[in-house]
């Protein structure tokens, strides 16, 4: 389905969860999963090695062995739809961009929970009435991917799972461009935000971090924020 059954707002708590064991097939994600395509996935998860399926076991499993079984691979990319007759050519999406079934679940869940227009925004997120978008971009708080909005007074983040950050441009001390992975190569695609009590929003997989970041600055300045900016 493209989804873990695992998830957290950081890597730590992922990371406590596979540990633990602990899993949950959420929804819309795992929803067209079949129960026993579920039970073959649960039954590797255990963590005693003991009492988990071994080879032998899943080799019986009833899901394999069921003449209802997709063979089809969700993950093929290199089958992509011919473009409509007068249609004008599609570039190809920067380096990084491309759609994976995760991204197109959360843009899913995102329009479910914020809905659509600017007063649909402004009550997500309780922003003044007076409040526009200024840009939208796809981003991850930490890990969970979600979308990043500039908006007149308020940089704002909605997660797929649903977390949610409103933070208003007069809380803000800095921004700053960044890694998440500081041995990684290149310049990152990631954006820090420090408010003045000293928190640190860590936004990463930006894919258009430059005109994101720009965005920021231009606004910063015009509601008159006192923001540092630390490029790279």
């Amino acid at each position: 389905c493209g989804f873990p059954p695992f998830y957290g707002d950081n890597d730590a708590q992922m990371f406590r969860k596979i540990k633990a064991g602990t899993y949950k097939f959420l929804s819309p994600y795992w929803d067209k999963i079949s129960t026993d395509a579920k039970d073959f996935v649960g039954k590797l998860l255990v963590v005693d090695p003991k009492k988990r399926m071994d080879c032998r076991a899943a080799l019986k499993h009833r899901w394999l062995l069921s003449e209802q079984v997709s063979s089809k691979n969700l993950f093929d990319g290199s089958a992509k739809p011919e473009p409509k007759a007068g249609a004008a050519p599609v570039a190809e999406e920067a380096e990084g961009g491309v759609d994976t079934m995760q991204q197109m679940f959360t843009d899913f869940n995102i329009d479910r929970k914020v809905g659509q227009g600017m007063e649909a925004l402004r009550k997500a997120f309780d922003l003044p009435g007076d409040a526009v978008r200024l840009r939208k971009s796809r981003c991850a708080l930490v890990s969970q991917l979600g979308a990043f909005y500039v908006t007149s007074y308020h940089l704002c983040f909605i997660g797929g799972l649903g977390k949610k950050l409103a933070v208003p441009f007069s809380d803000l001390a800095k921004c700053a461009k960044a890694k998440r992975f500081k041995m990684s190569p290149g310049n990152g695609h990631a954006i820090h935000l420090t408010t003045k009590d000293g928190t640190v929003y860590q936004l990463n997989a930006f894919t258009d971090r430059e005109d994101v970041f720009k965005e920021i600055a231009k606004q910063a300045k015009t509601v008159a924020a006192n923001i540092v900016f630390e490029d790279m």
